[in-house]
């Protein structure tokens, strides 16, 4: 029996296109759609929101989570993740460095290229 195989995994896969899907699918915030930043996180189902669209998101709408409609009674029933906050500052910054060291390299050899 075959097995698919998952090209997520693939040695030959682009590292800094892995570092840009994480961000894009697990660090993004369900109601901006963008990176998120002062996270809150739901306890009783974990979704996380950034605090300014969830604050508005209740304000607006049912007290609901966003992703999948868990009972939100307050906002005070969230709680701030700090640490996911770290990771996610980290893995941007991560991103970057890497992106920006990689575009040196790669302009170093094609300079070489262009030389030789």
């Amino acid at each position: 029996m075959k097995t698919k195989v998952d090209a997520s995994h693939s040695p030959q896969r682009d590292p800094l296109q892995i570092l840009r899907d994480l961000v894009t699918n697990e660090f993004e915030c369900a109601i901006c759609l963008d990176t998120c930043t002062n996270t809150n996180v739901n306890p009783q189902c974990g979704h996380r929101f950034c605090k300014v669209c969830i604050e508005l998101s209740l304000s607006k709408c049912k007290h609901e989570c966003p992703n999948c409609r868990a009972r939100i009674p307050t906002y005070r029933t969230l709680r701030q993740d700090a640490q996911f906050d770290r990771i996610v500052s980290t893995y941007i910054h991560t991103f970057i460095v890497v992106g920006n060291t990689l575009s040196y390299h790669l302009k170093i050899i094609h300079n070489q290229t262009l030389t030789s």
